[in-house]
Formats: structure tokens, sequence, C-alpha cells
């Protein structure tokens, strides 16, 4: 999908918050790096779990305070929320959104579990 919006007639806004455990664990970290840049709709948000004392992104999990520094929320019911993870993540996060206010018909899910 990130890679779609590199057509330059692709204006949409998009903000990706990216959950890791560390900063070793971001898989296609330098892809999104060159997305983003070649991007300039497109702000990836990396949120680590577990922070070097030299990080000063966004730690600990995505929270209803952490998307509400990045998503302002009189725009919940004009965009799309796509959540994609483990079952027990979109859950919560189905959850999360709800609560702050994004309508249900806003959310789109990818579900993966691995074997």
């Amino acid at each position: 999908m990130l890679l779609t919006m590199r057509a330059p007639d692709d204006v949409r806004p998009v903000t990706l918050l990216y959950a890791s455990r560390r900063w070793e664990d971001v898989i296609f970290r330098e892809q999104l790096n060159e997305i983003e840049a070649a991007t300039p709709n497109l702000r990836v948000v990396h949120v680590l779990g577990e922070s070097s004392p030299d990080w000063t992104g966004e730690t600990g999990r995505i929270d209803a305070d952490l998307i509400r520094r990045h998503v302002r929320s009189d725009q919940y019911g004009l965009l799309e929320f796509f959540i994609c993870g483990a079952p027990a993540m979109l859950d919560a996060m189905e959850k999360l959104l709800l609560s702050i206010g994004v309508p249900p018909s806003r959310l789109n899910t990818e579900r993966f579990d691995f074997v």
C-alpha cells in the first residue's frame, strides 16, 4: 500500500504508527525510510517497546494519547484506519480506536498468525 503512494498524483496524507519491540526488530526499516523520503504525504512514526538511551522517538505501546499526538481527532470520521498484525494486537487496537471515537466503518484489518 505504501509503495502505491509514491505515485505523483496520490496526495492522501498517511501516518504510519509502527510498533516494534526494539529498533533492531523493525522489519523493512531501510525500505520504509526510502519510501518516506520519496513520499511527502507519508509520515512514519516508530514506537519502540524497549528503547535505547539515545532514542528520541515514541516509546511504550500505541495508546490513545499517542494516537491523539499524531492524528487529529476531528479527522477520525474522515480517515481510514488500517491495522495489521497478530489477532490479539488487532483486537486491542480495534477496541482502542472505537473507544476514542473512530467509527467502525473506518476500521480495516489484516490478521495474521504464525504457525
